[in-house]
C-alpha cells in the first residue's frame, strides 16, 4: 500500500507533465508469448518440392531469379531417327499386274502384234489356246495330248517364227504340200482358218495377199 504522502506526489507529477504538452506514459502491456515460427513451418507440408525462390535480389531491387526446372526422367535417350520421315520415293515401287509372265493381266478384245507381251500371251491363252486344242488334238491325240503354248513357242519361250519350222516358197508355191502334202492340206484347210478366227482376223486370201496365212506363225524362205 502506497502511502498518501506518496500518492499525492505522484498525481502532482502527472499533472505537471500534462500541464507541459507531454502525454502520460503508455500503461506497462504484458509481452506476447513469442511464436516458434520454425515449428510453425515444419508442421505445414510443403506443396513443392521445387526449391523456394530467392527472394533477396528483388529486396534489393533486382528481379527475382526463374524458378528452377525439374530435369528430364533419366530414362533410355529416344532415338528420333526411326520417327523420321521416309525421303520421297523410297517406297518400293508397286508391282505391275501386267508384269511378264503374269496371269493377271487384262485380255484385250483384238489382237495387236503391238500390244504389249503380257496383254499378247493374256489373248493367247483366252482366244487361241482354247480354239487350238480340240483340233490338233483330232489331228494326233498322242502327240498333241499337252497342246498348249509350248507348241507353238517351244520352251523356254520363243517367238514361233523362230521356234517352229521354216517354210520353203519355190516355183510359185510352198515345197510342203509336195513333200509333206497330208500335214500340209490339215495346216491349210483346218488350222489356219481356226488360228485366224481365234486372231479375230481372215484367212489369207492369196488373190489380195491380206489375211492370217502361213506366214503368221512360220518363217517362209523365199527361193
Amino acid at each position: 500500500m502506497l502511502s498518501t504522502a506518496l500518492r499525492a506526489s505522484l498525481f502532482v507529477s502527472l499533472v505537471a507533465a500534462a500541464a507541459c504538452g507531454g502525454s502520460a506514459p503508455p500503461p506497462a502491456t504484458t509481452p506476447a508469448a513469442p511464436t516458434d515460427s520454425s515449428a510453425a513451418a515444419a508442421s505445414a507440408a510443403p506443396t513443392s518440392t521445387a526449391a523456394p525462390a530467392d527472394t533477396s535480389a528483388a529486396a534489393c531491387g533486382g528481379s527475382a531469379p526463374p524458378p528452377a526446372t525439374a530435369p528430364a526422367a533419366s530414362g533410355a535417350p529416344t532415338d528420333t531417327s526411326a520417327a523420321s520421315a521416309a525421303p520421297a520415293g523410297s517406297a518400293a515401287p508397286a508391282t505391275s499386274a501386267a508384269a511378264a509372265g503374269s496371269d493377271n493381266a487384262p485380255v484385250p478384245t483384238t489382237w495387236s502384234k503391238d500390244l504389249p507381251k503380257p496383254q499378247q500371251g493374256a489373248f493367247m491363252k483366252a482366244n487361241v489356246v482354247p480354239a487350238l486344242s480340240p483340233a490338233f488334238k483330232a489331228h494326233d491325240a498322242t502327240k498333241y495330248a499337252d497342246f498348249g503354248c509350248k507348241t507353238c513357242h517351244g520352251h523356254p519361250f520363243a517367238d514361233p517364227h523362230d521356234f517352229l519350222p521354216h517354210l520353203t516358197f519355190s516355183g510359185g508355191a510352198l515345197t510342203q504340200f509336195k513333200d509333206k502334202p497330208e500335214m500340209s492340206k490339215w495346216m491349210h484347210e483346218v488350222v489356219e482358218p481356226t488360228m485366224a478366227k481365234a486372231m479375230g482376223q481372215q484367212p489369207y486370201d492369196m488373190k489380195t495377199n491380206t489375211g492370217f496365212g502361213c506366214k503368221g506363225c512360220h518363217t517362209v524362205d523365199m527361193k
